[in-house]
């Protein structure tokens, strides 16, 4: 008989546990909490503590200071004062919004910046050494070219335009206050230059004008004074209109001494038909009579004759008065742009020189450092979120 008698399945199962209750394995819940708290900790310090603990030492340890030089001026022009103004010959003082925007965007032209750099020892304000190597021109990632100069200066000479009252003002930026000052005062003496160089042009281009009219004129009436001599020639006159007259006179006389030289014969006829003057009076009037048909035939009469000549000379002479007239208007327009172009026509009036600062004006250490710290703690609650988000989706 076998005496072997078969425990029960439970008591088996437990015998077979081991002593001491539970399996010793660490639990899902408590993984996932501490692998959130590694990822928060890890953005913590990546998005948000060590950024603003890197920018801080670089705001207060490493930025130089920056000062800020201001200036304002305004650029105008005379005008006359409407129709009162103009009667009386009074000239007023208008801001000139074109000339504005050319000074505008020639203080922002390369050509500008390379004068500078030239003239006034720009690349040496930008690179003093007070600057840090963020900011000095060149650094650690700018080469050093003319372009990469150029974009340096627009970064650090700003100019801005009031629309209202058309009034230009510029702030220069540099390491050192006096430097600021200098800058500015340079971009404002090179400023008036432009200027200057835009009344020159208008100078040359309206005496230029001025004076090819006044040369085509002069041509004009040289080139009809040149056919009036040579109809002159042609005709054998000197003034046709005065000869002509002269002709009329001398014929209206000796047709006048014909007449009276036929009433005295015809009387010496009647009274002394034997008289010997007689013939020679007779010849003395047919003498006249010929003088007079010459001078007629002269006169008018043929083609060469005076009348057929006077209207030729007459617009001769007409457009040598039209065009004597012409060369004197042309040449008093000439005078009267010669004296208005004497007078500058863009003026650049200072309304503030450029100032002498004590207290820089960037970097504003705990401003910034407040704006970088507020930004990198809104990315990292951002951050946390979606991530918690991505958390929460997968479970």
């Amino acid at each position: 008989m076998n005496t072997e008698t078969k425990l029960p399945p439970l008591l088996t199962v437990i015998e077979m546990t081991p002593r001491g209750g539970d399996v010793q394995t660490l639990p899902s819940e408590e993984a996932a909490t501490a692998a959130t708290r590694r990822q928060r900790n890890f953005l913590f310090w990546g998005v948000f503590l060590i950024p603003t603990l890197l920018f801080a030492f670089y705001i207060f340890v490493i930025a130089s200071d920056q000062y800020m030089s201001e200036a304002q001026f305004l650029v105008r022009e005379p005008s006359q004062g409407g129709p009162l103004g103009s009667l009386g010959g009074a000239q007023f003082i208008s801001r000139s919004t074109e000339q504005t925007l050319a000074v505008e965007a020639y203080i922002k032209s390369r050509d500008v910046a390379a004068t500078m750099a030239e003239k006034d020892g720009l690349r040496d304000v930008y690179s003093r050494p007070e600057g840090d190597r963020l900011n000095r021109f060149p650094n650690f990632f700018t080469y050093d070219n003319f372009e990469r100069f150029y974009n340096h200066y627009l970064n650090w000479m700003t100019v801005d335009v009031d629309e209202t009252t058309g009034i230009l003002t510029i702030r220069s930026f540099a390491f050192r206050a006096k430097d600021a000052q200098a800058v500015a005062a340079a971009v404002i003496r090179h400023a008036e230059d432009f200027v200057n160089q835009l009344n020159a042009r208008a100078y040359r281009d309206k005496l230029g004008y001025t004076g090819a009219i006044v040369g085509k004129a002069k041509e004009e009436l040289l080139a009809i004074e040149e056919r009036l001599t040579q109809f002159r020639n042609q005709t054998g006159t000197v003034d046709l209109p005065r000869e002509s007259t002269a002709a009329l006179e001398t014929i209206g006389k000796l047709t006048t001494e014909v007449a009276r030289l036929e009433a005295t014969l015809k009387q010496q006829q009647q009274s002394t038909p034997n008289n010997p003057g007689l013939p020679s009076l007779s010849r003395q009037i047919a003498s006249y009579r010929g003088e007079i048909e010459k001078l007629r035939t002269g006169v008018v009469g043929q083609s060469s004759s005076m009348s057929t000549n006077l209207a030729g000379y007459e617009r001769l002479t007409f457009e040598r008065q039209l065009a004597a007239r012409a060369l004197e208007v042309a040449i008093a327009a000439n005078d009267k742009a010669r004296q208005d172009a004497e007078t500058p026509h863009i003026y650049l009036v200072k309304i503030a020189e450029p100032n002498l600062v004590d207290i820089p004006e960037y970097p504003r250490r705990w401003l910034s450092l407040f704006l970088v710290a507020t930004l990198s703690y809104a990315v990292f609650l951002i951050l946390n979120m979606f991530a918690r988000s991505v958390r929460e989706h997968r479970a």
